[in-house]
C-alpha cells in the first residue's frame, strides 16, 4: 500500500514538472499553451493535458487563466483595430479621390507651388 502511494506520489511529480516544462516552453516562445481534454499520446505532443493541468498549483492555474483572458483580448483589439482602419480606408477613399489625392501628395505639392512663387518673387 505504502509502495503504491510511493508511486502514485512520483507519477504525479513526474506530470506537475512535465506540465510545468511545457508551459513555460510555450511561454518562451510567444504562445499560451493548449490545454486538451485526453492524455498524452506521445511525449512530442505540445499540448498541455487537463490531467497535466490539474497537477499544477492553483496559483499557476489562475495566471495561465489571466494570460488567457489577456490573449482574448489582445485579439478581439486586434479585429477591432482592422475594423476601424477599413473604415477610416472607406471614409478617405471619396475623400481623396475628390480633393485631388492623399493629403500628404498634396501637402508636397502647396510646398512646392508655395517655393516655386517664392523664388519668382525674389527674382
Amino acid at each position: 500500500m505504502k509502495m503504491l502511494e510511493q508511486k502514485m506520489d512520483a507519477n504525479i511529480n513526474k506530470l506537475q514538472e512535465e506540465g510545468a516544462t511545457r508551459m513555460q516552453d510555450s511561454l518562451e516562445r510567444g504562445k499560451l499553451p493548449t490545454v486538451v481534454a485526453g492524455t498524452r499520446q506521445s511525449p512530442d505532443e505540445p499540448s498541455i493535458f487537463e490531467n497535466e493541468l490539474q497537477t499544477l498549483s492553483q496559483d499557476t492555474r489562475d495566471k495561465l487563466s489571466k494570460l488567457e483572458k489577456i490573449q482574448v483580448n489582445i485579439e478581439k483589439l486586434n479585429v477591432e483595430e482592422r475594423q476601424i482602419k477599413e473604415k477610416v480606408i472607406q471614409y478617405t477613399a471619396p475623400c481623396q479621390q475628390e480633393h485631388g489625392g492623399p493629403l500628404p501628395e498634396r501637402l508636397v505639392t502647396l510646398d512646392e507651388k508655395y517655393n516655386e512663387l517664392a523664388s519668382l518673387e525674389l527674382d
